[in-house]
């Protein structure tokens, strides 16, 4: 699910949108990637035919914010290394 999140939101203006920290309104994203990534319309969807808890969507999420190579994760402000 992390996979095809990043793969979905690969682009450059969508990258912009997260780099900028504001969601499409103006307001600051929330610190929780999870959070912020939804805030920004980005959903870790499932396949057909799949049911997840949503924890298990927002961790995936987590996840895909994070194994992005130098970028700061917003909850902690730390470097994803890509190696999660």
């Amino acid at each position: 699910m992390a996979a095809r999140l990043v793969t979905a939101h690969w682009g450059a203006g969508d990258l912009r949108a997260l780099a900028s920290g504001r969601d499409g309104l103006g307001r600051p994203l929330p610190a929780q990637a999870w959070m912020a990534l939804r805030r920004l319309g980005w959903s870790a969807d499932t396949p057909d035919g799949v049911a997840v808890n949503d924890r298990i969507i927002r961790i995936a999420q987590e996840q895909a914010q994070s194994s992005r190579p130098g970028q700061p994760t917003p909850a902690s402000g730390r470097q994803g290394n890509g190696t999660r």
